[in-house]
């Protein structure tokens, strides 16, 4: 019994040893690419959400807007229904052309539509959208923007930048939705 016992521990780990190196030379022999290698012109085709968020992340972090709104278009395709993805591709959109246009505008509509309402730090961003590009935002988007705020006054904990809106943004529906959600605060 302890002669097969010995044997049978022996194969184990001479197969977990094999297994090891084979997954060894599978890993190393892999192309390596990190992302500073990737351009907007040579970005992989078919990857996770994942990927292109971390990457696009990281182009728009060290200036490569291109690349950080290519990674955006994909990583809407590898999740369509994900809120944050078609917020990233608004945003990519409107900080590669210095404001919003139609795809930046037709994102964030579809981030409505995949999800009216969202986390209380996605609904921030969306009203501060809309807040920073509030000539370009057309009424369509500045109603669902107005929603927003109006859920958001269910939210106790975003009282202080309700409060904050209701004290600093531009004279318009913005300012009055923040307003009306946040009793006692005088504006300006």
């Amino acid at each position: 019994m302890k002669k097969s016992a010995r044997f049978i521990l022996t194969t184990i780990f001479t197969l977990i040893g094999c297994l090891s190196l084979y997954c060894g030379y599978v890993l190393l022999s892999l192309p390596h690419r990190s992302f500073e290698d990737v351009t907007a012109s040579t970005l992989p085709q078919h990857r996770g959400s994942a990927y292109y968020r971390a990457l696009g992340m990281r182009a728009a972090a060290r200036g490569d807007l291109a690349l950080a709104h290519r990674a955006a278009q994909l990583e809407t395709k590898a999740a369509p229904n994900a809120p944050a993805a078609w917020h990233r591709l608004a945003h990519a959109a409107a900080a590669q052309n210095g404001a919003p246009d139609r795809e930046a505008l037709g994102a964030l509509l579809q981030a409505y539509a995949v999800a009216p309402y969202v986390t209380p730090s996605e609904m921030e961003w969306r009203v501060a959208f809309a807040a920073t590009y509030w000539n370009a935002v057309p009424d369509s988007l500045l109603r669902l923007t107005v929603s927003q705020i109006d859920a958001m006054g269910t939210i106790e904990q975003s009282w202080e930048v309700r409060q904050h809106w209701c004290r600093t943004l531009p004279d318009g529906a913005l300012a009055d939705a923040a307003c009306a959600t946040t009793p006692n605060i005088q504006r300006r």
